[in-house]
């Protein structure tokens, strides 16, 4: 099984998207504006701060590793 997901470029384009500016998220979370490029540089997170983003930018992430894990199902299943 191979995980493709880069979540901290997931997490950037869903705020850049939004209109919202790095900064914008260091403040919610009060987090440094350097600790907010590492999440984006980073292709794991841990599941609370995920949660917390999620929140803040109204926008599943979780939905994107339900979605592997079906077609990981589904592959199996069809083998």
């Amino acid at each position: 099984m191979s995980v493709d997901l880069h979540i901290g470029n997931l997490i950037y384009n869903v705020l850049v998207e939004g209109g919202r500016k790095p900064s914008w998220l260091a403040k919610k979370l009060h987090y440094d504006n350097s600790n907010i490029y590492r999440i984006f540089k980073n292709p794991t997170i841990n599941t609370q701060l995920l949660l917390k983003i999620s929140i803040l930018l109204k926008y599943d992430f979780f939905r994107h590793y339900s979605l592997i894990i079906h077609e990981d199902r589904m592959k199996t299943e069809n083998l």
